[in-house]
């Protein structure tokens, strides 16, 4: 079956009935002026069922959203007799439903729907619904009139229609509020000039908060591009420090390398300066030799000069003593002999003495060219040794 319902704006109708829960029923709204014409033209048609929800008009009036109260209440007295009228035609197929008097799952049960909406008990008389009954009562009898023909056709499943002769007396408190909205409606101008003027300083704020968004947009933009160039950066520092390390690396190596090189020649070194060493005992040990050559030497050409002087005495007294010729030829020969052997001994020694001289002249130059040697030794073991501490040092 297909319920088509109106009367109210869409949203205050689907708010009231809920969303169908079968989804074999379907609710349909329809403005008022459709509503009305289609429902004109559908006397006796079957498979429809017109709902029209109403309410109190002052109620709809002061929840209303219109601000032109004369023309919105002649409207609505235009559409409840429309309304009235076709309930004369549609009767039973046209259900009226005050929806302030009326529980909606009582009505969806009623037309045979199921849906959720929540329960809504029957609103209770409030002290300003009586107040502006009451005023409705003096100032426009015809749409009282009106609202108690609706009651009187409405469907209600409990209670009694709400008519002038049983509604509820006005009271102070409800004239209070009355004025107090009075009051406020008076107030309205003001606020409303204060509500614009507080609407142009938003706007205006909300236009500087635009720029200020789109600065802050750009300057995001920005950060996000000086964010990506720090990445690139950050990496590029990355791999250099990783090649960096990479170099320190093969230099602690190197400096390993390097380090066992110089100690190998240290220990070269320091063998060398002990042979060196050993080697200037040597050179002193041949000195002391050659001393002890040269002092016998000294003695031996004393010897030979003595015996020179000797020989010199001998050829002088030969002149002298011929007649001991003989004697003297005899002792010249003998003395040649001994001459002799004094002589061959003394070339001997000489040759000894010349090739001792020759061991220390070739000593004494490969003892100059060791000496050299060694002072170039120690200079190169004491680079060495400052080259092992800074090493050391900044390992």
């Amino acid at each position: 079956m297909q319920i088509l319902f109106s009367g109210l704006n869409e949203q205050a109708s689907r708010a009231w009935v809920g969303a169908p829960a079968d989804g074999a029923s379907s609710l349909e709204w329809q403005p008022a002026s459709l509503f009305i014409a289609e429902a004109e033209m559908a006397v006796g048609e079957p498979g429809r069922k017109w709902v029209w929800f109403y309410r109190a008009p002052w109620v709809w009036l002061a929840e209303g959203a219109s601000y032109k109260v004369a023309a919105a209440l002649q409207q609505w007295q235009t559409q409840q007799r429309a309304v009235l009228q076709l309930r004369r035609n549609l009767r039973e197929h046209l259900l009226l439903v005050n929806i302030d008097r009326v529980d909606a799952r009582a009505f969806a049960e009623h037309v045979g729907i199921l849906c959720g909406a929540p329960s809504s008990p029957v609103a209770a008389y409030t002290s300003l619904t009586s107040a502006l009954a009451s005023l409705f009562e003096q100032t426009a009898p015809e749409c009282w009139t009106l609202y108690e023909a609706l009651e009187a056709a409405a469907w209600l499943p409990e209670g009694e229609p709400e008519f002038r002769s049983n509604r509820a007396l006005p009271t102070t408190e409800g004239l209070g509020e009355l004025l107090e909205l009075i009051q406020a409606g008076r107030q309205m101008p003001a606020v409303r000039q204060q509500f614009d003027k507080l609407s142009e300083e938003l706007r205006q704020t909300d236009e500087v908060l635009k720029v200020a968004q789109a600065q802050a947009d750009c300057n995001q933009r920005e950060a996000g591009r000086h964010l990506i160039e720090s990445e690139q950066i950050a990496q590029s520092l990355r791999y250099d420090l990783e090649q960096a390390r990479a170099a320190e690396q093969n230099l602690k190596n190197e400096q390993g390398v390097l380090l066992a090189q110089l100690h190998q020649v240290q220990e070269e070194l320091e063998k060398q300066y002990l042979a060196n060493a050993s080697f200037k005992q040597q050179h002193d040990a041949l000195t002391q030799e050659l001393a002890s050559v040269v002092t016998h030497r000294e003695h031996l050409t004393e010897q030979l000069e003595i015996v020179q002087a000797a020989l010199t005495e001998a050829q002088q007294a030969q002149g002298q003593l011929g007649e001991a010729d003989v004697q003297m030829k005899v002792a010249s020969a003998n003395e040649r002999a001994d001459l002799q052997s004094l002589v061959e001994e003394n070339e001997l020694l000489l040759a000894q003495l010349h090739s001792v001289q020759e061991k220390l002249e070739n000593y004494y130059l490969a003892n100059r060219e060791m000496l050299v040697a060694m002072g170039q030794s120690e200079h190169t073991m004491h680079r060495a040794r400052n080259l092992i501490s800074q090493m050391a040092t900044h390992v």
